[in-house]
């Protein structure tokens, strides 16, 4: 007799966060290491040591009972530490989402879990710290366990710039032939294994919601959720075929993950201090920091006061900091960053007269990165923040690997590394000469190179081409998202530039409005983009055109927009 089978068809549970990676049928392995250095590690200073130390390594597929594994091993490893934090090293593509959960709130002292009948142990006697090392992946359910680590009133989750976390969306998977005899022998059984399995799914977003938003976490003076939502809805936003990779420093300084091996820097410039401001007012917001900049925005003012001058009813004989500076905003009166010998930095806001008008946020080291800085491209000289790895001369030599070509498509994020001033042979030769590298994306206007080390969904977009290598046989999906017509380069809120596209004309029509030439191109499948030109002197009325493909777009007195899946 054929039924459902309940851990093929949860998909639609919370974080939807199976099938895709996990394969084994057995449980994660959990294993106690010995640590050489018992001194090291307090609950008040839960920072791992470079190179990492774990306590506790769990690897591979997380399966029922691992929850009571887990806690059976951490259990005993906390009467030995007698208070010092526990680093829990990660390396798993993910599993059971409910395991993963009960594991999650373990690690948060959340007391047991009422669903299930699991005994553990409230208390505070040690902090455990959560880490994904270089070369090591936590993927799906993994990432639950991650975001639970704790150094009691503030997250300790710890990423190595060379480290891979992986989220994605909620989805059914099941085979459809199945199903449909399924529905043929008991349409009704069915239904009420899949209304059980839609609770099921209810139920694992309630215990997300209650895990990562009931406690708050301090940064500085700011308590946010331990977790922030957007995360969550990011990575449920995300189209089935498509992850969500954290892979650039904006993801990590907005959702509070500490960077693994990156510090303070002890010296810092005027762009640095530009960042730090920048990123901390979008971060503590919970947006992104990503935000086009203005013809001016590269400039903000940088200034340094006399350390004794008050601003926001502090100085140096108060709080004691060794450096100050203020940088004047677009979006805030004066940002205060004040750092110490120790390697902290804190940042204010203040209004033109010098009066506090924020709370103080303890500045994480990622803030002084700029936001698109992908994490494998982090230099250990930090006086280089702002600068991206320029091409090598290519010589017109071609890659040594083969690649299969997406022309007009872009792959979304999952960034091993992001180039700048490439053409598409040298592009695919980074790609090629790289053995962690699987795709590229290449934007022919701006020059950018990404290079991708998980493969995910391509996005129709007329201003990039994806090269894949031919050697991986696994077929690409185009993301389900709807086209929209969008500026073809990013631009400020509330701000638009004169631009012309360059490219291939489809046709040329003769309209009054650029709402008409928008929904000319809507209406035409081949139409990838178009240009507006506004009635003047030497014509009767505005000229659309329409462009099947676009090579370049140019600063012009046209209204331009492109069709992209957003």
């Amino acid at each position: 007799m054929l039924k459902l089978v309940r851990p093929t068809l949860r998909g639609v549970a919370a974080a939807g966060l199976v099938a895709t990676f996990t394969t084994a049928t057995l449980g994660a392995e959990i294993v106690a290491l010995d640590r050489p250095d018992p001194e090291f590690g307090t609950a008040s200073n839960a920072v791992p040591s470079s190179p990492v130390k774990c306590d506790v390594q769990l690897t591979g597929a997380i399966r029922p009972g691992d929850a009571d594994r887990f806690a059976t091993i951490v259990s005993r490893l906390k009467q030995d530490h007698r208070g010092r934090t526990i680093f829990v090293c990660l390396d798993s593509k993910g599993g059971d989402v409910r395991e993963a959960l009960a594991i999650a709130r373990y690690i948060r002292w959340l007391g047991p879990d009422t669903t299930r009948n699991l005994t553990f142990a409230a208390g505070f006697d040690s902090v455990i710290a959560t880490i994904v090392d270089a070369h090591s992946t936590c993927a799906s359910a993994c990432t639950f366990i991650f975001l639970a680590g704790s150094a009691l009133t503030s997250p300790a989750r710890f990423l190595h710039p060379q480290g891979r976390l992986i989220l994605h969306a909620s989805f059914l998977s099941f085979d459809p032939d199945v199903l449909q005899r399924l529905f043929d022998l008991d349409r009704d059984r069915l239904k009420r294994d899949l209304d059980q399995l839609y609770g099921e799914g209810l139920e694992d977003f309630r215990q997300i919601i209650e895990l990562f938003n009931s406690a708050p976490t301090r940064r500085g003076d700011l308590i946010a959720p331990w977790v922030r939502p957007s995360l969550f809805l990011e990575s449920f936003a995300q189209d089935p075929a498509e992850l969500l990779c954290i892979d650039n420093v904006d993801q990590v300084g907005r959702w509070n993950i500490q960077l693994l091996g990156i510090s303070v820097p002890k010296q810092v410039n005027k762009p640095m201090l530009r960042n730090v401001c920048e990123n901390t007012f979008y971060w503590r917001q919970d947006s992104s920091a990503l935000q086009p900049k203005g013809p001016f925005e590269d400039e903000l003012p940088v200034f340094f006061p006399p350390l004794d001058q008050n601003i926001g009813d502090r100085n140096v004989w108060s709080e004691g900091f060794d450096f100050r500076a203020t940088v004047i905003g677009r979006n805030y009166a004066q940002c205060v960053v004040e750092m110490t010998a120790n390697d902290r930095a804190k940042v204010l806001y203040t209004d033109s007269s010098d009066r506090r008008v924020s709370n103080i946020e303890s500045a994480a080291a990622s803030a002084f990165f700029s936001p698109n800085t992908v994490l494998s491209d982090l230099d250990a000289d930090q006086n280089a923040l702002d600068t991206l790895p320029i091409a090598p001369s290519s010589k017109g030599e071609p890659s040594m690997a083969d690649f299969r070509i997406y022309q007009n498509q872009a792959m979304s994020g999952c960034n091993l590394s992001r180039l700048s001033k490439y053409d598409r042979n040298s592009c695919e030769k980074a790609c090629g000469a790289n053995s962690e590298c699987s795709a590229y994306s290449f934007n022919k206007v701006e020059r950018i190179c990404e290079l991708k080390h998980t493969l995910t969904a391509v996005r129709i977009d007329p201003l990039w081409s994806t090269g894949v290598r031919a050697s991986n046989s696994t077929d690409i999906p185009t993301s389900k998202r709807g086209l929209v017509l969008t500026s073809p380069l990013p631009e400020p809120r509330g701000m638009h530039f004169g631009r012309d596209l360059i490219g291939e004309q489809r046709q040329v029509l003769s309209l009054s409005s650029r709402d008409q030439c928008a929904s000319a191109c809507n209406y035409d499948n081949d139409c990838l983009g178009y240009s507006y030109f506004e009635q003047n002197a030497s014509r009767d009325s505005g000229q659309c055109q329409l462009f099947s493909d676009i090579s370049d777009v140019h600063p012009g007195y046209g209204y331009s927009e492109v069709k992209r899946q957003q």
